[in-house]
């Protein structure tokens, strides 16, 4: 970890988008009070200066809790914009293709900025194709993703620790947390460098989330002592890496980057990713 922050710190600075998903909640605990989270998240955002942050929305969230329309107000009052993140946040792999469009037609009143649910966009050609050609036709915008660390798989045990007032396990979580958080963006930072042979605008995937709360404010300071300047999905998604044809279809939530790397034969040296079994595990 330390030899990864040493040679970040050492690294040129580099612009950085954020994007935030599943609002007005994200996960499955109405009971969270998830406009407390949401202005934490937003009070660590004004805090670090971040010019614009995209909220995705499933609009179906909203029903029967209507007092998590203000989670929105909030986010429009700091001066983010919200964007599609389809209705009910449907598996766009097992959804027929005509429920699915209609699933994000239903939730255009948040925009044509539109992230795929779970980043995936059609495990067949033609799913892809007739879904990507659909948004085009609507005049949507594709947000993707470069750096994703999977913060979400913090926020169910975060709950439980809470809960249980376990603050040794949430100490763990909250360093696990960080070092994920840094080990994937050098990670995506070296992928770029091999595949652009430069330093490229990147796009950040966090969730609305107790634990992203909680360690926003901790994760922008992070950042920025690893380089990272703050600008908006617009500005980053200007660079030329964006325009790139991965030309293959997935099943999983790959980033970006790593379709990229896909279609390259590209591979890193010494992989990591984040123990999500550690982290199901916690707390029970």
């Amino acid at each position: 970890m330390m030899l990864v922050l040493a040679l970040l710190l050492a690294a040129a600075p580099v612009e950085i988008a954020i994007t935030v998903d599943d609002l007005p909640a994200h996960g499955s605990r109405p009971e969270l009070d998830h406009v407390r989270i949401t202005r934490d998240i937003l009070a660590a955002l004004r805090k670090h200066h971040v010019p614009q942050a995209y909220g995705f929305v499933n609009g179906q969230k909203l029903e029967g809790h209507p007092e998590l329309q203000q989670v929105l107000d909030d986010w429009r009052a700091a001066g983010y914009p919200l964007g599609n993140h389809a209705w009910s946040h449907p598996d766009p792999n097992k959804t027929p293709i005509d429920a699915f469009l209609a699933d994000i037609a239903r939730n255009e009143m948040y925009g044509k900025v539109f992230r795929y649910p779970f980043l995936f966009e059609g495990d067949t050609p033609e799913r892809k194709a007739q879904t990507a050609a659909w948004l085009s036709a609507r005049g949507y915008t594709k947000a993707d993703v470069t750096v994703d660390f999977d913060d979400w798989a913090w926020n169910p045990p975060w709950a439980r620790c809470a809960e249980k007032h376990d603050e040794i396990a949430l100490g763990e979580l909250r360093h696990t947390y960080l070092d994920a958080a840094i080990r994937i963006l050098g990670r995506s930072r070296e992928l770029a460098q091999k595949l652009a042979g430069r330093e490229i605008a990147h796009v950040l995937l966090l969730h609305a989330g107790i634990a992203d709360a909680d360690q926003m404010d901790a994760l922008l300071s992070t950042y920025e002592a690893a380089g990272a300047r703050w600008v908006t999905l617009e500005r980053a998604q200007k660079d030329p890496i964006y325009a790139e044809d991965p030309g293959f279809v997935t099943k999983w939530g790959w980033t970006l980057l790593d379709r990229l790397a896909k279609k390259h034969d590209l591979k890193l040296a010494g992989e990591w990713w984040p123990d999500e079994k550690r982290l199901e595990a916690i707390c029970r």
